[in-house]
């Protein structure tokens, strides 16, 4: 049984759509969104335009990534803490990560870097270049605006559990909080998937419980997102399988 990688990649990204920010815009009060009488799609779709508008921001991320496997004869676990900074630009055509992946279970560190420079990217492992990639046409566009502009990377569809919590306040912005779910045994079916489309379509799929969701607190006056928490914790015959991780944003502009 593999998980599958895109899967795993679209929940790390997940980390990277959100986060809480302070905001640097004009100064000077502004009226919140009336979001009583809006709809999913118009909240969707008003956090899309404001958060596609940000064109610079510094980033923080830390996860916590346990997974284990249950043979007849033995369990086998692995713990993996990750904790990255960076920063975005759009109009200079620049970014920057760098994190620090550490082994729970002997301690092992690793240090990769991820620059994107015009059309290029490099990823360092250890201060060592292990890629440059020429990006294609619209890449940029692509890559910067979707951390901040796009709910796709969530891989929770709009159509599942979407509920609003009690308001919140967050360093001192009054925030809108939204939870969307989803379905546990439609996630263990998207991380079981075979990356290969010709692979064996005939792979036993566990039935597990848990919890699956993102909660996001979005900015009343103008519904950028100003904080996220992404959760994941399953349990089935097979495997067990916890990720909890979320992002810090700050110097938007």
């Amino acid at each position: 049984m593999v998980i599958s990688k895109s899967f795993l990649i679209l929940l790390v990204l997940v980390l990277l759509v959100s986060g809480c920010t302070s905001n640097d815009g004009p100064p000077g009060p502004q009226s919140p969104i009336p979001i009583q009488e809006m709809s999913i799609e118009e909240v969707f779709q008003q956090m899309d335009q404001s958060n596609s508008k940000i064109n610079k921001y510094d980033m923080d991320m830390s996860l916590t990534y346990d997974m284990a496997r249950f043979f007849p004869d033995e369990n086998v676990t692995s713990k993996t803490q990750i904790s990255s900074t960076g920063y975005y630009d759009r109009v200079k055509k620049e970014s920057y990560t760098k994190g620090t992946i550490i082994d729970g279970d002997d301690g092992t560190e690793v240090i990769t870097e991820i620059e994107i420079n015009g059309d290029y990217r490099t990823e360092k492992r250890n201060g060592e270049i292990v890629k440059t990639t020429k990006l294609e046409e619209g890449a940029w566009e692509e890559e910067i605006q979707f951390p901040v502009g796009s709910l796709d990377p969530y891989y929770i569809p709009m159509g599942e559990d979407f509920e609003r919590s009690n308001d919140e306040t967050v360093d001192g912005i009054d925030c809108y909080v939204m939870i969307m779910r989803q379905d546990v045994q439609k996630s263990i079916e998207s991380a079981l998937a075979p990356e290969d489309q010709n692979a064996n379509q005939n792979l036993e799929i566990p039935e597990g419980t848990g919890e699956v969701y993102v909660k996001i607190w979005l900015d009343k006056t103008d519904f950028h997102i100003v904080k996220s928490k992404s959760f994941l914790n399953i349990t089935t015959e097979m495997f067990s399988w916890l990720i909890d991780g979320e992002v810090l944003i700050s110097h938007v502009s």
